[in-house]
This record gives structure tokens, C-alpha cells and sequence, in this order.
């Protein structure tokens, strides 16, 4: 799986609000220099009965009307439009986009318009971009060739054009297996890192269930058991120690800073939604930074000795699942929690003893 922390997903978030526009431009970016990109390309539309063009080159931002701006167009080497490709992160579907797109695309020959949009925006997507062809031309569904690389595709009024719909991940994971140039395939690896951390900002379709007063209860009871583990035993310091150390409030969660006795750096545990979103587990992770003074490694080591799963980037924090157990009272749920939190402080000693009986 592609890392989505890369530099281009850290950069464009922060130097502009146009994240679909610069990810379309490296995408153009990536095919003019490949090659077998592009011919990766057009065989990811293609099948046995509807083979598209080579195509030449790309091109940006083109507006054919005053009124349309096409986000990326792939010609053959006549000028030709065989590939219209639209970019969707959050953007809606504006009017027309769909239906009145595929105007624009060559009248001879194969030629497609692909949506490319988050994994998890897909269903809701293809339903918007159907909808906008109802008044004007009849979308024949078609079966994709291989729905893994291209889940939907429809034929427009029977003709050589077609509208089809894919995933970012799943265009960049092909257009990785094509590229056969080392550096097209780190460029792929980079733009494939800011779509992944796009499909994190997700708005999913809500369902009736969400809305229920079981969400906001749980969230009340996951809170409730961060301060107690704290409060475990009804006295912290032999335990934890916060002294001087706040409780936390953000947008990303709600938890407490801490350390373990005897230990000069602060920790953090509470509810993290990025990790809860990201890995799913628990609502509740603990947090060990970098900076703890022992192997990292080693503790990852002594953690799934004991059961414990590890999220972990080297030069980045280490996060450890919190699991909640289910079907039981809130007494066993809180004791198996902090239960887990000793066997992180034991593992944590014992790495620390082992660094300082090394010899230096």
C-alpha cells in the first residue's frame, strides 16, 4: 500500500485550496513524461470490442465553450479528444458535467469520458453522473472487463463513446504496474500519497442509524473511560502522572497528556479520530513519541509479544490500539484497558533497562 504521507500530500493541502486542479496537473505531469503510463492508460478504458487510440500527449485545464473548462484531455497524435478525465476529491458534480461532456470527445472512433474520484465517493458519484444523462441520451450499463481497475462504465446512445467511472487508487495502482520508468513510478507513489490523504477527508453518505442517541452516548462512555483509566485505582501518581500536564480538546480528539512514573517524557491517550478512522480497532489510542529514550523497534517487539498491535512509521509516533472489550460491564471493559496500559509501561521499562545495561 502506498504511504500517504508523502511530500506532495503534505505540500499541495497547504499551498492552495485547488487540490483537484493540482492533482490533475500531476497526473498530466506523470503521462507526458511516460509513455507506457499513457499506454497503461488506454488500456484501462479498453477492452476486446472498444480499443482507444495511443494516445500523445495531455493536456490541462482545456476550455472547448466559455462555458466548460475539461480538467484533462488525452489526445492521439492527431488532436484528436479520445480521453476526457475529471477529477473529483469533494467537488460536487456540477450541471452538465457528465451529459454535456461527452460532447466534446472525438466523434470517431472510441473515445471516453472517466470520473476519477475517492474509493469511498464512488457508488454515490456514478448515481449523480447516470442521473444527468436521463433527459438527455440513453447510458447503456455496460460489464467492465475487469471491474477491479474499472468497477463502472456505460456506453452513451449506443455509439463509440463511453462515460466510465474509477477510483484514484485503483487508476495510480495501474498506472504503477504499466510505468516501466523508475521515476514515473515514484511520481505515482507521490500523487497516489495526497489521494490517499483526500479519501481521509471523507464526507460518507450518513445512514439513519448514525443519527440515533446511541452515537453521542458512546462518545460520552469512550471519554469516561480515558479519565478513568487515569483515575484508575482512585489515585494516579503511583500510576500515571499528570502533573502539569493538560487534558486535551481538538478537532482530531479528546485525551489527556501523562507520563508513566519515572519516565521524564509525557505520553498522550484518548480518542483519536484519525487513527480510529484510519485503522478502525478502538476509538481509544495511547500515543508514544519518538523521542522516548529506547528502541522503538525493540518496543514494537516486546508490544506483539504480548498481543498488543502497533501502528508505527519510523520517525513518526507510535500508536497503540487501546481495545475495548465488548459484551461485558464497564468495571471489566475499564480494568482490561488499563491492564493494557501497564503491559505498554512494563514493556517500555523493560526496553529502557535493556538500552542502559548495553555497553557504550
Amino acid at each position: 500500500m502506498p504511504d500517504k504521507d508523502t511530500l506532495l500530500a503534505y505540500l499541495v493541502p497547504r499551498l492552495t485550496g485547488c487540490v483537484e486542479d493540482a492533482a490533475t496537473d500531476a497526473l498530466s505531469y506523470i503521462l507526458n513524461r511516460s509513455e507506457s503510463c499513457r499506454s497503461g492508460l488506454a488500456d484501462l478504458v479498453s477492452d476486446d470490442d472498444f480499443r482507444v487510440a495511443p494516445l500523445a500527449y495531455t493536456e490541462t485545464q482545456v476550455s472547448p465553450s466559455k462555458t466548460a473548462r475539461l480538467d484533462l484531455v488525452a489526445y492521439e497524435s492527431g488532436r484528436q479528444r479520445r480521453l476526457i478525465i475529471e477529477s473529483k476529491f469533494w467537488a460536487g458534480l456540477s450541471d452538465g458535467q457528465a451529459s454535456g461532456y461527452v460532447d466534446y470527445l472525438a466523434d470517431e472512433g472510441p473515445a471516453v469520458l472517466l470520473f476519477v474520484a475517492p474509493e469511498s465517493r464512488t457508488e454515490t458519484l456514478w448515481s449523480e453522473i447516470c442521473q444527468q444523462f436521463e433527459s438527455k441520451a440513453a447510458l447503456e450499463q455496460l460489464e467492465p472487463a475487469d471491474p477491479v481497475r474499472l468497477p463502472r462504465c456505460a456506453k452513451v446512445d449506443g455509439g463509440q463513446k463511453r462515460v466510465a467511472l474509477t477510483s484514484w487508487n485503483r487508476l495510480l495502482a495501474y498506472l504503477r504496474d504499466a510505468a516501466t520508468e523508475k521515476t514515473s513510478a515514484a511520481e505515482i507513489e507521490q500523487l497516489a500519497g495526497l489521494a490517499m490523504k483526500q479519501d481521509d477527508s471523507a464526507f460518507l453518505p450518513l445512514h439513519a442509524d448514525e443519527l440515533e442517541a446511541t452515537l453521542p452516548r458512546r462518545m460520552h462512555d469512550y471519554q469516561r473511560i480515558v479519565s478513568d483509566i487515569y483515575w484508575a485505582h482512585g489515585k494516579p501518581g503511583a500510576w500515571m502522572d499528570g502533573d502539569r500536564l493538560s487534558v486535551t480538546n481538538s478537532s482530531n480528539g479528546h485525551g489527556r497528556y501523562f507520563r508513566f512514573p519515572k519516565m521524564l517524557e509525557a505520553q498522550w491517550i484518548g480518542i483519536s479520530y484519525a487513527q480510529w478512522a484510519s485503522y478502525g480497532k478502538t476509538p481509544i489510542w495511547l500515543q508514544i513519541w519518538d523521542s522516548v529514550p529506547v528502541d522503538l523497534h525493540a518496543l514494537c517487539e516486546q508490544l506483539e509479544q504480548l498481543n498488543l498491535s502497533v501502528e508505527w512509521t519510523p520517525g513518526k509516533s507510535l500508536w497503540i490500539p487501546i481495545l475495548l472489550k465488548t459484551g461485558v460491564t464497564y468495571d471489566v471493559v475499564l480494568e482490561d484497558a488499563v491492564q493494557q496500559m501497564k503491559h505498554v509501561r512494563d514493556a517500555i521499562r523493560a526496553c529502557a533497562a535493556e538500552s542502559e545495561a548495553e555497553p557504550g
